[in-house]
């Protein structure tokens, strides 16, 4: 949040020389399309899931305790390494 204030500025100067890049990195034409106070939480939700949906096809599935070989586990590796009495 702390640049937020900073795009605001930025998007009400159109002299401001970051003013075109902000636009263009907010995929907007003008800087009277951005309206702060829009908020569609489905639409996040939507956007939110499609890049989770992303981020585990390209990285797999996450792996759980019970995927995790006892021995790699915290406070397991000890065992690991002691020979049978």
């Amino acid at each position: 949040m702390w640049g937020y204030d900073y795009l605001i500025e930025i998007l009400a100067d159109p002299h401001h020389e970051e003013h075109e890049d902000r636009l263009a990195w907010l995929g907007l034409d003008s800087a009277d399309q951005f309206d702060p106070a829009a908020f569609d939480p489905a639409q996040v939700n939507s956007v939110l899931s499609a890049r989770a949906s992303r981020s585990a096809a390209l990285s797999g599935p996450c792996p759980t305790a019970s995927d995790i070989p006892p021995w790699t586990r915290a406070g397991h590796w000890v065992m690991a390494l002691r020979s049978p009495s």
